[in-house]
């Protein structure tokens, strides 16, 4: 993991952080069906008030075609984590366009992307780039 940061005394910061992550698709299942890939979901939580935060998240794709896929966000809202209102979760959907990708590996990156995330006291905009390997028919 790669991160980098910028305080700045009452002003909002900014904090930027990497991580690789390898999921994967059936050429079988996967082929023309969209696939939310496990391990891209991600949200920032907000120092205990998280559930009634008015933070904004967002994801964003470097590219938006693979050398094998079409690729697309989703969000997933899920119960369980907030016990006033379900919480959204932001990831990368990735749509298998040729079976003649099997046992290949396709990658790219997708951010998301965090406004005004209040963490500890302070203020963050924070970048969380995800970058992608995508093991295909293994």
């Amino acid at each position: 993991m790669h991160v980098k940061t910028a305080l700045h005394v009452g002003r909002v910061s900014n904090l930027t952080s990497s991580i690789a992550v390898s999921t994967l698709v059936s050429t079988k299942a996967d082929y023309k069906v969209p696939t939310e890939l496990n391990g891209t979901f991600y949200t920032f939580y907000d120092n205990g008030s998280f559930c009634n935060s008015k933070q904004k998240e967002s994801i964003k794709l470097a590219v938006k075609k693979t050398a094998y896929a079409t690729l697309s966000t989703a969000v997933q809202t899920l119960s369980g984590f907030c016990s006033t209102a379900p919480t959204k979760f932001y990831g990368d959907v990735y749509d298998l366009k040729t079976k003649a990708a099997k046992g290949k590996t396709d990658s790219f990156s997708s951010t998301l992307v965090g406004k005004k995330i209040h963490f500890d006291g302070q203020v963050y905009d924070i970048n969380f780039i995800l970058d992608v390997a995508v093991a295909i028919g293994r």
